[in-house]
């Protein structure tokens, strides 16, 4: 596992609300300091393309961010947006397409590269020390079943990845369904609105959660000391500012998710 990460009991209760013991034991920090977030992408490489994924390698990112969408064959299909439009030659939803047909005829927008299935980014990514975070990309019509999750799974250990692979998701019914369905695979919460989604979760995150990829201006030093002590992985999300890498520092969180991966490196190695 990336982590073996610290389990509360049922009545523990989160970040930001009393009653997190205070006796848990914090996990230690540095497993991810810098995840490049879509990979590397310029104005001439492509997001979430092998050309992307190679720029991340080589600018010494800790880890790399991708998104996976399902094909209208439920195949796996490295994607963000529902849509093909912005990053690609192609046009419509990705859903509407088989992989097959999106591999031979779509290419990316910037760099004109051939757009990778999961299994040829796992097969790159499996010759590297690099970790991995990969988001599942929830859309009309393309919801993840327990079997669709399972293949990402075997997909990831068959590429030799499984202990530096962590499943992060916007959507807590979908990581509740992987905690139960591929409990081996560490998964992390995109937490975009603390009070609609920490404060009011259905039940206890760290029951079903491994960590939380949180929204820099959404992390306060409070916050992410009762996350760890919670025992989750915490990560900054999306930030290029030099202030809010020095300010999460300050507050102990695990590492952040940056576009900026040389820019981040070449300011901590000035720390």
């Amino acid at each position: 596992m990336v982590r073996a990460l610290v389990a509360l009991g049922a009545g523990a209760v989160l970040a930001g609300v009393p009653g997190v013991p205070g006796g848990a034991v914090a996990a230690e920090p540095g497993d991810y300091a810098a995840v490049a977030h879509r990979g590397a992408p310029t104005s001439s490489v492509t997001e979430n393309t092998v050309p992307a994924l190679r720029r991340a390698v080589r600018t010494g990112a800790d880890a790399v961010e991708l998104d996976v969408s399902l094909t209208a064959d439920e195949r796996f299909f490295l994607m963000h947006d529902a849509t093909l439009d912005r990053t690609t030659t192609c046009r419509g939803p990705v859903v509407a397409r088989p992989l097959a047909w999106l591999r031979s005829h779509c290419r990316g927008a910037r760099g004109a590269e051939r757009l990778p299935s999961l299994a040829a980014a796992l097969r790159y990514l499996a010759g590297t020390d690099i970790k991995l975070v990969l988001e599942i990309k929830r859309y009309p019509d393309a919801e993840w079943s327990a079997e669709s999750l399972t293949r990402v799974r075997d997909a990831v250990a068959r590429a030799g990845m499984l202990e530096r692979t962590l499943l992060l998701c916007f959507h807590a019914p979908t990581l509740e369904l992987a905690e139960q369905t591929v409990p081996d695979v560490e998964t992390q919460w995109v937490v975009t609105s603390w009070k609609a989604q920490v404060l009011q979760a259905r039940r206890d995150p760290t029951e079903w959660v491994d960590g939380v990829n949180v929204w820099t201006r959404q992390l306060t030093r409070h916050r992410v000391q009762a996350l760890r002590e919670a025992g989750l992985l915490v990560l900054g999300r999306h930030t290029v500012s030099p202030r809010d890498w020095a300010r999460l520092r300050r507050y102990g969180v695990d590492g952040v998710m940056t576009d900026d991966v040389p820019g981040y490196l070449a300011w901590a190695r000035r720390r």
